[in-house]
């Protein structure tokens, strides 16, 4: 075995730590994009999302109470 070989092998104790953190922030990432995606696609063709209607629905009460 070469040097350079010798030296790929080694991983560093805190590297599967990082890959972890790595996974788990793209899997959290991507779970607020393709919400937004999702909320993009149902107010494109008519529809109207979940946390947009959340959101007007207190906007409004909020203005009611004043």
């Amino acid at each position: 075995m070469s040097f350079l070989s010798l030296t790929l092998l080694y991983a560093d104790p805190g590297a599967g730590a990082l890959i972890w953190q790595l996974a788990l922030a793209a899997f959290v990432g991507g779970l607020f994009y393709f919400r937004k995606v999702r909320d993009w696609v149902r107010i494109k063709f008519g529809g109207s999302p979940d946390s947009v209607t959340t959101t007007e629905t207190t906007t409004e009460e909020n203005e009611t109470k004043r």
